[in-house]
């Protein structure tokens, strides 16, 4: 019995992981998003650059996150070494959302697949209930005080201050603004909670079948 509890709970946190990395990996790529606030903010005016330059800035930063064999960072703009090292240090959290994304995939597949074939998603009911209450309390912070939240957030993730930026040494922050990273944190939540719902209502529609 102890033995089956263990591996639940290691398939069960694999899973809970890969959802995770995988919501971070689809909003992070999500290019769109940004397309839109270049768009409707007007974003490439505040650095008097064309809407097709900063796009392709934006490509170029994502590309340096994204991909381990790019080392350097380079941007029409000027950036400093404080910058320059933050936007390493978000380049390691990249890279270490995709290694657990590709380390959990095969257990998770495996495990919710057994769990298909077999109707046990409803299993999961509690897990899923019980992220849904977390994910609820996240999502009252970031709307009652956002900015509060994005701080807390970065002195989590980054031990040093190098992500508080200048206007006028970092431009880059201008076309970077809270509100576009709160639409991350939304888009998130939503693909999350779409995800954990999907899941529920497989598993209730499963014991409808067994009863």
């Amino acid at each position: 019995m102890v033995k089956v509890r263990a591996t639940e709970f290691f398939y069960q946190t694999m899973t809970l992981l890969w959802i995770i990395t995988f919501c971070i990996a689809f909003t992070i790529n999500f290019r769109p998003l940004y397309w839109w606030f270049v768009e409707h903010e007007q974003l490439a005016s505040l650095l008097d650059l064309s809407s097709v330059t900063l796009k392709q800035m934006y490509q170029t930063l994502l590309a340096y996150l994204n991909y381990p064999w790019i080392s350097k960072l380079t941007l029409d703009i000027s950036i400093s070494y404080d910058a320059m090292r933050h936007f390493e240090d978000v380049k390691r959290l990249f890279l270490i959302n995709y290694s657990l994304l590709f380390i959990t995939t095969v257990p998770t597949w495996y495990y919710l697949t057994n769990l298909i074939k077999q109707k046990k998603v409803w299993i999961l009911r509690q897990k899923i209930v019980l992220c849904l209450y977390v994910l609820s309390v996240i999502l009252v912070c970031l709307v009652l005080d956002f900015e509060r939240f994005f701080v807390f957030f970065h002195k989590l993730l980054f031990t040093e201050q190098n992500w508080i930026f200048d206007p006028q040494i970092d431009p880059i922050i201008l076309v970077l603004p809270s509100d576009f990273f709160l639409a991350c944190f939304v888009l998130f939540i939503v693909l999350f909670v779409g995800i954990l719902l999907f899941f529920l209502y497989l598993g209730k529609k499963q014991l409808k079948q067994l009863s």
